[in-house]
């Protein structure tokens, strides 16, 4: 009687997971797929137009959805991310319009240099280009931003590859240091070292390092380092999880089995 009382409960908070589940596929898959994703601008682009007096010849867009900053371009090629000049604008655009409206201050060594803007803005869901009129001192600008970055050299802040090389083995020896010290605090107080390591990655990133010294950070992690890390942090995730199942005593799930699916389920 006991069994078959624990087995009904088992049965009843499965099928109490599945009709959760149905009920939140069955909410959000129609509210989805009613979103239209935000029509993107060009990391790097080129100003035309008299706002370009503004603006500078050169602008660097840092997007995500419809939330958008542009910046003066970076001395490295100016592609977003790639160490970025000063904030010029900042807004948000309509997702399905792609019309917006930007504020901000003219770029440094430009015309209007240091003059308040607003910025109508209109983006180009096909050719990737922003327009619009930017009122700027009493006078209604005209500005067009295209695509620059088959313009640019392809070479411009690249590294070459006996520094990238150089840059991939020194983050990793930074990487690894960090992860042993941080991990190694943490086991003594008591905490898993795979939390410490966790910590360690947040210290040398933007949330921490970044914040205090972000030349560092970009030196020691910029977009060509940062990509081989991605790539060698899943090759270690993949024998991480090997090693795990290879280790695993199939000794210990006797009489929690039903929890540990459970929990996972959940």
């Amino acid at each position: 009687m006991a069994m078959m009382r624990s087995r009904s409960r088992q049965l009843a908070t499965y099928i109490t997971i599945l009709l959760i589940g149905a009920a939140t596929l069955a909410v959000v898959l129609p509210l989805g797929g009613d979103i239209t994703a935000a029509p993107q601008g060009p990391a790097l682009g080129a100003v035309d137009g008299d706002g370009r007096t503004c603006l500078g010849d050169r602008i660097a867009l840092v997007q995500s959805g419809v939330y958008t900053d542009f910046h003066v371009a970076g001395r490295a090629g100016g592609v977003a991310g790639d160490e970025l000049g000063a904030r010029i604008a900042h807004g948000t655009i309509d997702r399905r319009t792609g019309t917006g409206t930007l504020t901000g201050t003219c770029a440094r060594g430009t015309e209007r240099s240091g003059q308040s803007f607003v910025w109508a803005a209109e983006f180009d869901r096909g050719s990737k280009r922003v327009r619009g009129t930017i009122d700027v001192g009493g006078a209604s600008l005209l500005v067009e931003i295209r695509d620059a970055v088959a313009d640019a050299s392809p070479s411009a802040g690249a590294l070459s590859g006996n520094e990238l090389a150089g840059r991939i083995f020194l983050a990793v020896a930074i990487v690894i240091a960090a992860a042993r010290v941080v991990g190694g605090l943490f086991s003594r107080i008591h905490q898993p070292r795979v939390v410490g390591e966790i910590v360690a990655g947040i210290l040398l990133g933007p949330s921490l390092l970044g914040v205090f010294w972000p030349e560092a950070v970009r030196y020691l992690f910029p977009p060509e380092v940062t990509s081989v890390l991605r790539v060698m942090a899943q090759f270690g995730l993949i024998l991480f999880m090997f090693i795990i199942g290879l280790e695993l005593d199939h000794r210990l799930l006797r009489g929690s089995s039903h929890t540990a699916v459970l929990v996972s389920h959940v």
